[in-house]
């Protein structure tokens, strides 16, 4: 290759990796967690399987990078690879629970999940790394650690285009199958480029820009909409492939409606008479469902004396409105985050079942439940949280003690608050009455009485800032249902005294009050949805061996401390410095230690910076987007930084040493700001200036600290394809470490305070030994 042309279409399929990598792992993750139980443990799984593939790609594969021959005919052969690969993994992931045969909505347990995920990562994530590897290898423009930094930072260029394109347009609007076909033809169009500067001749030239371009026109023209016809390449069409995959996934279940919002992907599923809405794979109601509607609107409103001002969150559509608008009072405040739901609605359901929302007496809101109840103007009489229970981190936001604080501060004096989660009224394993007694233990931090009505299938918590107002007592309640003429055939005077029979109440109440060695669930230590994993582990423990062992492990690790994660990593640092004191082999490892560590701590700031910005300020997609965009951003910043100065640093390792040093002081800096933006301080300037730099800050120290780390390894080998897979592939493994440990364990178990205390402790551990290093060098 040569020529300014030549270098254009290098740097274009270049970027294409990483545009690829972040646009795929956006559509192919959220895939797998519509097809998969999507808790913090299973998007743990499949994050780590796609970074771990993706080391093994950079780092075993990226050794054969020198020793190629033909290197840009084999980038150029790979995107033609990846280019029709990711609509195959998108069909293979929605084919998952037909391959396995388990029906949509079972649950699956973490074998199944970690198995399947490992195996159809394999080729995308592999072919991913080790095309980092072998770009290094043949960037023209540079040699030796700038070749790997020049690619590193076209590579964040690519992701960071990818990650906002793809999440703030183009998911909105398009199908995964489309949007990968889309990338598909960007990655032909990026390999037609390079193979027109390859060839020794005129005919091989020829040959492979005819045969991409006529792929790439194939590719395109499967993306154009057509009337339907029986021919074979009408079936290939984007949009059949679409459809045909949803059948696949969805089975007996009867598909009628799927489609992306930028909150979740929303499907409907059912016939005419019945109908099941799925946010990301999990139910979210059944129309018509007159028993669960009727429980959740009417054991909370029954509680109050005189309810007038109610907000419901949540759930409105299933039925709940409806059956809250039949009792006397003046005002619904109906809070639904994602309007599509609505849309959604509207389209499917009977008219008649959705006149509630035409009532005058209801305001709709499409907000964050949570950020409409902090700034809340008015006080409620009854508050009714009708969300699933806390199975993830974004759900669990609703559960914990300052979310009830807030909910306490919007009730009136002698208002109540209601919220079911799933039970079962006859039988609580081990499991089941931890995960209910943190919610209640949690609860009881901020009301002062709090009764449980055990229904058929959920646990409700009635909570009050007053006592004496809430009661078991069957007269009363019935007396109020008779009062206001409430018609129900679930919750009715007949069957209220079956529900609160005084054994049945006291037995499933005290299983639950009783004490148990559970924490209390907060904002910063998120454990209620790490109870909720420990509970879902539980349900395969009878499956398999390995299944019970897994509950054993979950279980213990609900009691650890921060010292349980930081006493190992202490006894492998002494080890390490133990060795390095006679061995200089062993000393330059560090250098690879460090860039582990830093790809563990990096992804440990992102999940953070994500989690507390929800937590401070509401569920804001378009503002997540902007922080995971702000990441790359500050990598490509610090990386380009460091290739400018390079050849000017005088003592490489005194400035590695000092890029730890930063590595080990940002997690401070990042509780400092949570809890100045927690406390209210500076709220406009927190969510629209200050806490979107935090991340670029991060990137920045991460960006800066790769390049160098590169160059000083380099000192020790001259070959650049080798260094730059073993150097990003060691990236990857921490990185991959982080994405499986933090957000499944670390961040609810310990709590993010802690979190950042041990990446702290980690990477001083790391830094005291490469200061063990230079000072060898010295002497």
């Amino acid at each position: 290759m040569g020529g300014w042309k030549a270098k254009k279409s290098l740097l274009f399929a270049l970027a294409m990796v990483g545009f690829t990598a972040t646009s795929g792992q956006i559509i192919i993750v959220r895939e797998f967690i519509v097809v998969f139980y999507g808790n913090e443990l299973c998007l743990g799984l499949i994050l780590a399987n796609w970074l771990l593939w993706g080391a093994v790609g950079s780092w075993i594969l990226g050794r054969i990078a020198d020793r190629i021959k033909r290197k840009t005919g084999l980038l150029a052969s790979c995107e033609i690879f990846l280019a029709f690969l990711l609509p195959a993994l998108i069909f293979a992931a929605r084919s998952a629970r037909a391959i396995m045969r388990v029906q949509p909505g079972e649950l699956l347990g973490i074998i199944p999940v970690s198995i399947f995920t490992f195996i159809i990562l394999a080729p995308l994530c592999a072919v991913l790394g080790f095309l980092f590897a072998l770009g290094a290898r043949i960037y023209p423009a540079a040699k030796g650690a700038k070749q790997i930094g020049h690619v590193y930072i076209l590579e964040g260029v690519g992701a960071s285009a990818g990650g906002l394109l793809t999440s703030l347009l183009l998911i909105r609007y398009l199908d995964s199958i489309q949007i990968a076909m889309i990338i598909g033809s960007l990655n032909l169009a990026a390999a037609f480029s390079l193979r027109t500067f390859l060839g020794r001749t005129k005919s091989v030239k020829f040959f492979f820009r005819g045969l991409i371009f006529i792929l790439l026109i194939f590719n395109i023209y499967l993306l154009i909409p057509a009337k339907k016809t029986e021919n074979i390449l009408h079936q290939l069409k984007a949009q059949n492939l679409h459809q045909k995959s949803l059948q696949i996934q969805w089975g007996m279940f009867g598909l009628k409606d799927s489609r992306n919002s930028i909150y979740s992907n929303l499907v409907v599923v059912g016939n005419e008479s019945n109908y099941s809405f799925y946010s990301n794979g999990l139910s979210m109601f059944t129309v018509p469902n007159p028993s669960a509607a009727e429980q959740t609107a009417h054991f909370p409103l029954i509680e109050h004396p005189n309810p007038k001002k109610v907000l419901l969150i949540g759930g409105g559509v299933g039925g709940s409105l409806g059956e809250i608008l039949k009792h006397p009072i003046e005002s619904v405040h109906y809070v639904e985050l994602d309007p599509e739901v609505i849309k959604m609605a509207r389209e499917w359901l009977d008219p008649e079942f959705l006149k509630p929302l035409d009532d005058p007496r209801v305001k709709l809101a499409n907000i964050d439940g949570r950020l409409f109840v902090k700034r809340a103007k008015e006080k409620y009489d009854v508050i009714i949280l009708d969300l699933p229970e806390p199975s993830t981190a974004q759900l669990n936001r609703f559960y914990t003690r300052e979310f009830f604080n807030e909910v306490s501060d919007a009730l009136d004096d002698s208002g109540l608050f209601s919220a079911g989660v799933f039970s079962s009224a006859n039988y609580l394993s081990q499991e089941h009455k931890d995960f209910l007694h943190c919610i209640y233990k949690t609860m009881s931090e901020v009301f002062s009485d709090i009764i449980i009505i055990p229904a058929d299938d959920q646990a409700f918590f009635m909570a009050s800032k007053v006592k004496s107002m809430l009661t078991y007592d069957e007269e009363i309640l019935s007396n109020r249902l008779r009062e206001r003429e409430i018609q129900s055939l679930y919750v009715s005077e007949y069957q209220i005294p079956i529900w609160l029979e005084p054994w049945r109440v006291k037995t499933f109440s005290q299983k639950i009050k009783e004490p148990q060695n559970v924490r209390i669930n907060t904002d910063f230590h998120p454990v209620s949805y790490y109870y909720n994993m420990v509970l879902w582990t539980a349900q395969f423990a009878s499956q398999s061996r390995l299944d019970s062992i897994y509950k054993k492990i979950f279980g213990f690790a609900t009691h650890l401390s921060l010292w349980w994660f930081i006493l190992p990593a202490l006894v492998v640092g002494v080890l390490f410095f133990l060795v390095g004191n006679w061995k200089k082999g062993v000393r330059k490892q560090y250098i690879l230690l460090a860039v582990m560590i830093t790809g563990f701590a990096e992804i440990t700031f992102e999940v953070m910076v994500s989690l507390s910005f929800q937590i401070i300020y509401g569920y804001m997609y378009y503002k997540l987007g902007l922080i995971l965009t702000a990441f790359m951003i500050g990598l490509i910043v610090g990386s380009v930084l460091m290739i400018r100065i390079m050849d000017k640093l005088k003592n490489d390792m005194k400035i590695f040493m000092l890029t730890q040093v930063a590595v080990c002081i940002y997690p401070l800096i990042l509780l400092l700001a949570f809890w100045i933006f927690k406390e209210g301080r500076l709220y406009f300037l927190g969510s629209n200036i200050l806490f979107p730099i935090l991340p670029i800050i991060a990137g920045f120290i991460g960006g800066f600290q790769f390049p160098l780390a590169t160059k000083i390894y380099l000192k020790y080998t001259n070959k650049v394809g080798k260094v730059a897979g073993l150097t990003y592939g060691m990236d990857l493994i921490g990185s991959c470490v982080g994405a499986f440990l933090v957000s499944a364990f670390l961040v609810p178990i310990i709590g993010i305070p802690s979190t950042s205390f041990a990446v702290v402790i980690l990477s001083g551990i790391v830094l005291a030994l490469i200061i063990q290093s230079y000072l060898y060098e010295l002497r």
